[in-house]
């Protein structure tokens, strides 16, 4: 998973578990109201400093690609033709922040 801005993916995070059922009383207790019922526990998380022109490039798509605010997965087919999904973790992964 990755989060960021228009311009930039400034984290990375693997999905541990998601709850099976929406929870907007979770939602409520966690961020004050329940307009986020889909609950998602992350690992191995990372602040990152990757621009998202330079994501787009790797996973081969257009440069007018947006995403901003919405959750997509990457097509079978471009996660191959870039060596699989563990490679491309690993390509992020080296833009840390931290670094």
């Amino acid at each position: 998973m990755l989060l960021g801005s228009e311009r930039t993916c400034e984290f990375i995070a693997s999905i541990d578990y998601v709850l099976p059922q929406p929870s907007p009383d979770l939602s409520k207790r966690i961020w004050g109201e329940g307009r986020f019922p889909i609950i998602v526990l992350l690992k191995n998380s990372q602040f990152i400093d990757l621009l998202w022109s330079d994501f787009l490039d790797k996973v081969g798509y257009r440069a007018n690609y947006r995403i901003t605010g919405h959750t997509s997965r990457i097509a079978d087919s471009k996660l191959r033709a870039i060596g699989g999904a563990s490679d491309l973790e690993q390509w992020v992964r080296q833009f840390s922040a931290q670094a």
